[in-house]
């Protein structure tokens, strides 16, 4: 058994992290055993300090000494870390390069601001091949008033507390309390799977507010380019609730995303400045796709004082070049 009481103390560890691992001070004990040309480093347990943060430490690695040693035993680390609180840059101190190179360059960029809590890291096999065999890691914590970054053109979620978990090539956050722009966001889950054919990035975002609110973050969005014109020509008031679907490929961050907003409009008006009319008491749910464009179901108003209802959808209005809004109003 070893005792271990240093300051300045670094972690090398090449084929996981680009740079050593640097603690201000570790204190702890480790035990050590030779078993037929393996070194075996085990029942570690270490109090370290960071610049950042202090941690918890649980360690022990297996390292082969000979070939037919490794063929036996593989070199296997075996790693469990808790930190209390830290700032989000933790992340980098714990995600190693060698995991899919999109799923770390979006975790870069995802999460630039915010406190963490309760963080538990876990990391279980070999250095080659990530996520392959019996390799495995896993990242826990809590987020506390983080800043998420769904994707470059889309408005960030602010205020953000969450549950955030990385499983090898998944990454999960589910928060019930947000905001994006003047919208309070009431569930938010956001889902990688880099392991995908196709690198599927979810979000699902629930939104309550005004119209007003919902059209400066629609203007603030990528369905601002995809309905060039309508949305700054569009003034609203009234109350709805509705959802918000973004799906991405991490293999390629500049392609456009895939946009579903959903609504239900309670008792609202929109007015449009380039028509000069308006339309009140609007009821209904009005949904944009960014395959489709804007649909309306149920959805009825006055116009003029006199009630109408409306249709939106592709064809709705037999005009050709309606590709994007596509409405006709009737009256019953």
């Amino acid at each position: 058994m070893a005792w271990i009481d240093a300051d300045d103390f670094a972690l090398d560890l090449p084929r996981v992290y680009r740079e050593p691992l640097l603690f201000e001070r570790v204190r702890g004990k480790l035990e050590g055993r030779w078993a037929d040309d393996v070194l075996v480093l085990e029942d570690g347990v270490l109090d370290v300090r960071r610049t950042q943060h202090t941690a918890k430490v649980l360690f022990g690695i297996d390292i082969p000494l000979t070939t037919d040693a490794a063929a036996g035993t593989p070199l296997a680390m075996y790693l469990d870390v808790g930190v209390p609180q830290a700032q989000v840059d933790i992340r980098a101190d714990y995600l190693p390069y060698t995991m899919n190179s999109n799923l770390y360059r979006w975790l870069e960029t995802a999460l630039p601001v915010g406190t963490v809590e309760d963080v538990g890291f876990i990391w279980r096999g070999g250095f080659s091949q990530f996520g392959q065999g019996d390799q495995s890691l896993q990242l826990g914590l809590s987020l506390r008033n983080a800043e998420v970054r769904f994707q470059s053109d889309w408005p960030s979620a602010e205020a953000v507390d969450a549950q955030l978990l990385v499983d090898t090539q998944r990454v999960s956050v589910w928060s019930e309390r947000a905001r994006i722009d003047a919208m309070a966001v009431n569930q938010l889950a956001l889902e990688v799977d880099a392991a995908a054919e196709h690198g599927d990035l979810n979000t699902q975002i629930a939104l309550t507010g005004g119209v007003s609110a919902v059209l400066d973050l629609l203007r603030n969005s990528p369905i601002e380019g995809q309905s060039p014109g309508l949305l700054n020509d569009l003034t609203g008031l009234g109350a709805l609730q509705g959802d918000v679907s973004i799906g991405l490929n991490v293999r390629d961050l500049n392609a456009p995303p895939v946009i579903h907003v959903q609504t239900a409009l309670q008792d609202a008006s929109l007015h449009s400045a380039q028509l000069q009319l308006s339309i009140d008491e609007l009821h209904g749910d009005l949904a944009y796709h960014s395959e489709q464009g804007f649909t309306g179901t149920d959805l009825t108003g006055t116009l003029y004082g006199q009630p109408v209802q409306i249709n939106i959808q592709p064809g709705a209005s037999a005009l050709a070049d309606a590709a994007v809004f596509d409405g006709y109003f009737s009256v019953p």
